[in-house]
Formats: structure tokens, sequence, C-alpha cells
């Protein structure tokens, strides 16, 4: 939280992710936008209440399989339950907000501006930091309550079950573009559920009911 703090004047509060948070459950207003010198607590104190003790559950990206893990434990749902193909990949193509048109999705990469700017300007007055370390602290006590080991066994699980069924079913798959960047939003359709997502979901499940992939993917 220091670095939280730094700085106060120059900066206001950050926080995309928290914000779409606090809006997604019907309060929107209840974030304000306040200079984080005038009023440091009400972060901290509007994240607790409207947030963390508001979702059952917040998964983190960097940690995507041990979050579907343990929220499969959590709800009692299959480990199949979980697994899509992935709509966005570097160096692949988007459908740009669905509007008919395909964009290139650009390899990531950390410039020297970039990481300086990871470094300094990003983690001050960013409640999407604190936000960030409260839900990993919240992760780790979840899978702490339901067992580090039965969480990595789950975890191991969807991995190779999400390799099965991508090695099978990504070519089969119809996205909102072709690899060659061109809209196909009517072949997409019948592939997706909406939009670009679970796209493929039709071949994920036939090929992740098979005894090939009960055999390639069993724990224990």
């Amino acid at each position: 939280t220091d670095a939280f703090l730094i700085n106060t004047v120059e900066y206001k509060v950050k926080g995309r992710q928290t914000r779409y948070l606090v809006k997604n459950k019907g309060k929107g207003k209840l974030w304000p936008k306040l200079e984080l010198q005038k009023h440091p607590d009400s972060i901290v104190q509007i994240m607790q209440q409207e947030i963390m003790e508001y979702y059952n559950f917040i998964g983190v990206v960097e940690r995507m399989e041990e979050s579907l893990a343990a929220m499969t434990l959590l709800w009692q749902l299959q480990p199949t339950d979980v697994i899509v193909l992935s709509a966005k990949r570097s160096g692949g193509y988007d459908d740009a907000g669905h509007e008919g048109r395909c964009v290139r999705i650009p390899k990531a990469q950390r410039t020297p501006n970039v990481e300086r700017y990871l470094q300094n300007k990003h983690v001050v007055a960013n409640a999407d930091v604190l936000l960030y370390h409260a839900v990993n602290a919240s992760l780790d006590a979840t899978i702490s309550i339901l067992g580090v080991d039965r969480v990595q066994s789950r975890t191991q699980q969807i991995r190779c079950l999400q390799r099965f069924a991508t090695e099978r079913c990504q070519d089969e798959a119809h996205f909102p573009c072709s690899a060659d960047g061109e809209p196909q939003i009517e072949l997409s359709q019948r592939s997706c559920y909406v939009q670009d997502a679970g796209c493929g979901h039709a071949c994920v499940a036939r090929v992740l009911a098979t005894e090939a992939a009960t055999a390639a993917c069993s724990v224990g």
C-alpha cells in the first residue's frame, strides 16, 4: 500500500477493473472521483464493502487454471464444465468490439517506456493494484480451506483438459474473424454461444466426453 499512497497530489485514483466491479453490481455511482490526498480511506472501504464482501468469487487472470480449479470445487462443477477455447491470441485477429471488421492482435512486448510506467505511474494511486493483491490473498485463503493438494490436482486436470480440447478443436472452431483476418460472422454464430464466447463448444463437449480424454487427464 505504500506505493499506492505516494504522490497523491499529482495523481487521481485510477482503477478500471475496480470501477467495473462496482458498477457491474448496479452501484456505479458509489465510485467517486476522489483525490486520494483528501480521502485516502474511501477506496479501501469501497473495495472491501462493494467488492470483496459482495462477490462470491473473483478469479485472477495470471492464475487462471488455479482460479478455475477453486471455483469448480466450490460449486461442485466438473472440470470439463470450464474448458473453453481461446478467442483472442497474440498474432491473431479480433472483431474490434463486434463492429464487423477484424484487427490484428499485436504480440505483447514490454518496451523500456512501458516498463518504466509499470514500475512507477501504474502503481501510484491505482486502486486496481490494491484489488489485485486483495483478490490474490482471498484466492490463497480459499485454496487453503479447500486443501492445497486438492486444488493442485484439479488444476493439473483442468490444464490437461484444456490442452486436450485445444489440440483437437481449435482449428475446427469458427471465430468472428478467420485466421486470415476476414470477418465470418455467420459461421461464428453457429460455432459460438454469443459473439466470441464459447466458440467451438460443440467440439469441446464431444472430445472431452471421450474415453481418450478421461484416460489422458485422469488424476489419482
